[in-house]
């Protein structure tokens, strides 16, 4: 019976998954605002009404996966959770940021591409506003453990180089 549970809970895992890889790629290809359910679920092979079992909507979709990304990105950034970022904790965070792009660019190319997309900018921005403001504070905080007077002028310049070279990359797959 044991194994009859694993084996149900790694299939909606899996069909949970796929949903999310496909409407993204969908999102990507299409643009949010003109992608349906029904076409996310003829995509992944399953029927519409299964992706209602795992989402409430194709808005729900997309904030799971602005979920992950969010989590993919920020997983070490305060690492010891003392809200304080120490010089090992940034690098740390910058490494992992890199490794993570590195490891999927393709997955990241399609994130940038929605991300770019007006509907979809203003859902992320409700979604993730209260997040920003926390890690805003954090980088600038630690900028000014550095940099002191010019903290904001060096955190804008990272910012702008980080987001840059990312773009660089991602760009060349």
């Amino acid at each position: 019976m044991n194994k009859k549970i694993t084996k149900s809970s790694e299939i909606k895992q899996k069909k949970f998954i796929l949903i999310k890889e496909v409407a993204l790629n969908l999102f990507a290809q299409k643009g949010y605002a003109h992608t349906s359910v029904a076409e996310i679920a003829a995509k992944a092979g399953i029927s519409k009404g299964l992706i209602y079992t795992y989402f409430n909507s194709k808005q729900s979709i997309l904030e799971s996966l602005i979920s992950d990304f969010i989590k993919m990105s920020y997983e070490n950034f305060d690492a010891n959770n003392d809200g304080v970022i120490n010089t090992e904790e940034f690098f740390i965070f910058l490494e992992t940021s890199f490794s993570n792009i590195q490891q999927n660019p393709s997955h990241w190319k399609l994130f940038t591409i929605i991300g770019l997309q007006t509907e979809v900018m203003d859902i992320m921005k409700k979604y993730s506003d209260d997040f920003s403001k926390e890690v805003e504070k954090l980088l600038y905080n630690f900028f000014v453990q550095h940099f002191g007077n010019d903290a904001f002028n060096e955190l804008v310049m990272f910012s702008i180089l980080l987001k840059g070279a990312i773009l660089a990359y991602i760009a060349s797959f």
